[in-house]
């Protein structure tokens, strides 16, 4: 699969593709149901290959956080089908995937953005945090 073939995946799930930048784009719902989820294509740790990095924001960590909520995230990365939360920084935690081009199918990357969507909202309720409103993920 190609960047260039992105959009018409996306379409294909009821979703739009907007380019950010080059080799960037965000893969949002017309009607809002569903975070922004940006997608980079960046050179791969294979020399020639290039890999797709999926990232969704999912929150802002509270300040008064304790370990039992990166516990319960190490947890969820376990029964997750695609992806695994992680930092992207000292405040902001992230469900993302990386998948290399080469490799890519349609089927893939479908199941992918699904896992996306879905994944991080497991822990809405627990943590009744407003997920998918604050910051913006980097790449």
């Amino acid at each position: 699969m190609k960047y260039e073939d992105i959009p018409q995946a996306v379409s294909k799930m009821g979703l739009k593709c907007e380019t950010i930048v080059k080799g960037i784009c965000a893969v949002v719902d017309p009607q809002g149901k569903i975070p922004k989820i940006t997608i980079c294509v960046e050179p791969s740790l294979r020399a020639g290959e290039m890999m797709f990095k999926f990232i969704v924001f999912v929150c802002d960590v509270p300040i008064d956080t304790k370990s039992d909520f990166f516990k319960d995230f190490m947890k969820l990365n376990f029964r997750v089908q695609h992806g695994a939360f992680a930092m992207e920084s000292k405040t902001e935690l992230i469900f993302m995937d990386t998948l290399e081009a080469k490799n890519l199918d349609e089927n893939e990357f479908t199941a992918t953005l699904e896992a996306m969507i879905e994944a991080p909202k497991r822990f809405r309720e627990k943590y009744d945090l407003d997920f998918y409103t604050l910051g913006t993920p980097q790449c």
